[in-house]
């Protein structure tokens, strides 16, 4: 077995490892078409989405809504739309449906409810509806409801022990469909604290600020940031007054509230309550009582405010608040790569938008070889239950995001026939979104995510680690789609209000960790006594696994929206 030392030599050689195979390791996804974003997509999308709050919409958080309607095909943000009970409204004898004859995958409580809702409007739906209700359907979705993703045909040998097993083991780690970098190595959070903290000298280190995490997944990113800020740069960590989660499901809100709570100590208390847009009602985390021994009674602790929110407008309401406005540190890591996508193609009459219909047999009789094409190789898979379909023509969200006229034809467009391109305006919003909230309070953010600069045809799904079809499983199985990075910049850099604030990047992950110190940290660790041969190639692998090219150095990205050092210079990481 290696010694300490050894390792410790082989983490020092990392960087120059990743540069060489940078070198000559190919880019993911394998070359295509990639489409020129800052030039197909519109980014002036402000003006589509604002409401006032007295325009908003309510519903009741006890009675959740069976679908979230979006008959425009664009999303409203910060929206509930007015609820249809599609029960009352569907009835099989009037409304197409599929004959549940064998030849059809078994339906799904969502694919049901998505099947209903085609057949009522007598119309596809968009790509970025069936997204967002996989996801985030109230009672169905892969998010929220975490242990649908457990299929009735689970195989003995993928058994798992009850005892060690949570809800949110279904969708994040070893026994989930993923796994994100901070599972991989604490080394990820530490190096992204390091980050910030030269945003909070940047700043003349402020007496107070607060941490927006938007999609904290596990708790994982947040409890390593907070556990060095506290514990080793606890300058940096005095002054964190406020953390602001992002989380739509109230099972990963119980996840998020037992990593933070671990770390409370006789000098430091979380407090944990829920935003101002909450609609969980009782199922809100209840910070477990605390009871106090006679030695620590007199001690004052540090509280740290801990709120979760729905959406990020809710944090924006909240924390730029004139009299609680504090410097701000936002964080979005693998939280774009899932928002709602609108997918288009080129075809010989211009621009069409990609939608999902009812997998009909008498309309693929009718298109003679079209059953073909959605039957697999092995003829004993069964049929999926929805397929993919062209708009005839130019629909909202086509109009409204694309530079294109009222026939989807595009001035000076070079793109060929079958060309491809995604538009996540959710993903635009929130970047605009984060500049403004950043602008008002002063910070910077920092955006972590699998993609590239330009668009192209990536929306997938996974389950259990394996890439599956997008459209079977509705609501078990993982749907994302790459991060279109320089639709994101563009839409920061536009804005001339955002006060200096720049996007920078993005850089690959492996390049911005071994900026922040990735490789010494570990050597650090591998170098401690107290740590073991076997726990040191765990550290040595697991960085590997995160800086270098043909794993997730060079597929993951890493994007700043920060302002310049004396209006010239980017931040670290990003020069």
């Amino acid at each position: 077995m290696a010694t300490n030392q050894q390792k410790r030599a082989a983490a020092a050689a990392t960087e120059k490892k990743r540069e060489n195979k940078e070198k000559e390791t190919p880019s993911y996804p394998p070359p295509s078409i990639v489409m020129p974003s800052n030039t197909l997509i519109r980014t002036d999308l402000k003006e589509h989405f604002e409401w006032k709050d007295s325009q908003r919409p309510s519903f009741d958080p006890q009675k959740p809504p069976a679908f979230e309607a979006d008959p425009s095909g664009i999303v409203q943000r910060d929206l509930t739309e007015t609820m249809i009970d599609l029960s009352e409204i569907y009835d099989s004898r009037l409304h197409t449906s599929l004959d549940d004859d064998g030849s059809y995958e078994v339906a799904t409580p969502l694919s049901r409810e998505l099947e209903a809702y085609i057949a009522v409007r007598s119309a596809p739906m968009t790509v970025a509806e069936y997204m967002r209700q996989a996801l985030t359907h109230p009672l169905h979705g892969y998010y929220t409801n975490p242990t649908s993703n457990e299929e009735e045909d689970w195989n003995e040998n993928d058994a798992w022990d009850d005892e060690t097993t949570s809800a949110d083991d279904f969708i994040i780690g070893s026994k989930g469909d993923f796994v994100t970098a901070p599972e991989v190595s604490q080394v990820f959070g530490e190096c992204l604290c390091v980050w910030f903290i030269t945003q909070w000298q940047e700043q003349e280190k402020p007496k107070e600020l607060q941490i927006v995490e938007v999609g904290p997944g596990k708790g994982t990113l947040i409890s390593d940031i907070m556990r060095s800020a506290l514990n080793v740069f606890t300058d940096f960590g005095d002054s964190i007054r406020k953390i602001h989660l992002v989380e739509a499901s109230p099972a990963m809100r119980m996840v998020q509230q037992r990593k933070l709570q671990a770390l409370s100590s006789d000098a430091v208390e979380f407090v944990f309550q829920d935003g101002q847009d909450s609609v969980f009602g009782n199922e809100r985390p209840v910070s477990p009582p605390q009871e106090k021994s006679n030695e620590t009674k007199s001690v004052d602790k540090r509280k740290i405010d801990v709120v979760w929110h729905d959406s990020f407008s809710s944090v924006m309401r909240e924390s730029s608040d004139g009299t609680t406005a504090l410097p701000t540190l936002v964080l979005c890591q693998e939280f774009i790569d899932a928002l709602p996508v609108h997918v288009f193609e080129k075809t010989n009459d211009g621009w069409r938008e990609r939608m999902i219909d009812i997998n009909s047999r008498d309309e693929d009789a009718e298109n003679g070889d079209e059953k073909d094409k959605v039957q697999s190789a092995d003829t004993k898979e069964k049929l999926p239950r929805l397929r993919y379909v062209l708009s005839p023509n130019v629909t909202p969200a086509l109009r409204t995001l694309l530079n294109v006229n009222d026939a989807g034809v595009m001035e000076n467009d070079e793109a060929e026939v079958g060309a491809i391109c995604e538009v996540c305006p959710e993903g635009i919003l929130l970047s605009q979104d984060i500049a403004q909230l950043l602008s008002k309070n002063g910070g910077s953010a920092l955006i972590v995510d699998y993609g590239q600069d330009g668009s192209t045809d990536s929306i997938r799904a996974f389950s259990r680690h394996q890439q599956v079809d997008v459209l079977r499983r509705p609501g078990e199985v993982d749907v994302t789609a790459d991060v279109d990075f320089a639709a994101l910049r563009h839409a920061v850099n536009a804005k001339a209000e955002n006060h200096g604030l720049h996007a920078h990047g993005p850089v690959t992950q492996g390049k911005f960790l071994m900026a922040m110190g990735a490789a010494e940290r570990v050597s650090n660790l591998i170098e401690d006594e107290n740590t073991s041969d076997e726990q040191a190639e765990d550290l040595y692998s697991a960085l590997e696994r995160l800086v270098l090219p043909e794993q997730m150095g060079e597929r993951y990205k890493v994007m700043a929206i920060a302002k310049k050092k004396d209006g010239i210079f980017s931040p670290p990481g990003f020069n």
